[in-house]
């Protein structure tokens, strides 16, 4: 096991809530919502897999409208979103309050830039 593998109960819980969404079927939020395709899931739980710690807090899990997922933190003055489109489309936006810093940033292949992000989060949990 990687020294940085999250927790079975964080992998547990989000795997269920990120399950969850692909029974949405199209227009779930009476406005046109396309549905979450599975190819979008695996490629969400298979980036955060190689992000999350063992004492990174778990994410809320929120669909989007264009069939994506979210990924949300918002704790000790530290802010982190994570928007999956598809596979390898992927974006993030990380605030620090405490130290007035923010990053916005794509995600395809190379998860470094979230990484720092995510150990900023755990460090401060």
């Amino acid at each position: 096991m990687r020294e940085h593998a999250p927790t079975e109960q964080w992998s547990t819980t989000v795997l269920r809530e990120v399950c969850g969404l692909l029974d949405l079927k199209s227009n779930w939020d009476t406005y046109g919502a396309a549905p979450i395709k599975r190819e979008t899931a695996m490629f969400a739980i298979q980036m955060l897999q190689s992000v999350m710690r063992e004492r990174t807090p778990t994410p809320s899990v929120v669909p989007s409208s264009i069939g994506g997922i979210q990924f949300e933190w918002h704790t000790n003055a530290l802010d982190l979103e994570v928007h999956v489109a598809g596979p390898y489309d992927a974006d993030f936006w990380f605030e620090d309050r405490d130290r007035g810093e923010s990053i916005e940033d794509t995600i395809s292949n190379d998860f470094r830039r979230l990484d720092e992000a995510v150990i900023a989060l755990t460090v401060r949990a």
